[in-house]
C-alpha cells in the first residue's frame, strides 16, 4: 500500500483500481456458486437474479471498502490480514446468523449483530433465493448495506487523501 501511495495515482483512482477488479471477480464467483448450487444440489433461485446480484454488488462494495480502510491503516500485510479477520470475517461467520440463529444468541450478542453487514445480506439473499421475494421487500436491509458501504469508502478515501488521519 505504501508503494501505491507514493505513485502519481490520485486517491479516487487508487480506490477504483483496487476495488473494481475484486468486485468483478466476486460477482463472477457469485454466478459460479449459484450455478453450482443449481447443478450439484438442485437449489434454484426463486427470485430475480438481477435483484440478487444488485444486493450482492452493494454488499461487496461495503466489504471491499472495509478491506481498503483496513489496508490503509495497517503497516504490514500480516497486520491487515489479522485486523480484517477480526473485524469482518469472524463477525460475518459467527454473528450474521449464517451458522448460529440470531434468535438463539444471548441478548447482548443479538444487539451486536445489528452492526454486522453480513446479517443484512443473508436476510436479503435468503429471501430472494428461498422465498422468491423481490428486492423491494428488503429496502431497509439494502439501505443499511448501502449506508455502510458509503461510510467505509468515505473513511478509506479520507485515509488515502491524508494518510496520517
Amino acid at each position: 500500500m505504501e508503494q501505491l501511495l507514493v505513485t502519481s495515482l490520485r486517491p479516487g483512482e487508487l480506490l477504483i483500481g483496487k476495488t473494481i477488479p475484486y468486485l468483478l471477480i466476486s460477482l463472477v464467483a457469485t454466478g459460479i456458486i449459484l450455478l453450482a448450487a443449481r447443478v450439484l444440489f438442485g437449489v434454484a433461485v426463486r427470485g430475480s437474479y438481477l435483484d440478487l446480484f444488485v444486493a450482492t454488488f452493494v454488499y461487496l462494495t461495503g466489504a471491499l471498502g472495509s478491506g481498503l480502510l483496513v489496508s490503509s491503516m495497517s503497516k504490514t500485510q500480516a497486520m491487515a490480514f489479522q485486523v480484517g479477520s477480526l473485524t469482518s470475517m469472524l463477525p460475518a461467520i459467527f454473528l450474521s446468523g449464517f451458522i448460529f440463529p440470531i434468535r438463539s444468541m444471548p441478548p447482548v450478542l443479538q444487539l451486536i449483530t445489528y452492526a454486522v453487514p453480513a446479517r443484512y445480506f443473508l436476510v436479503i439473499a435468503r429471501g430472494i433465493i428461498l422465498k422468491g421475494a423481490p428486492l423491494t421487500a428488503y429496502l431497509g436491509d439494502l439501505g443499511f448495506l448501502l449506508l455502510y458501504g458509503l461510510i467505509v469508502l468515505a473513511f478509506a478515501w479520507r485515509r488515502l487523501v491524508t494518510p496520517e488521519y
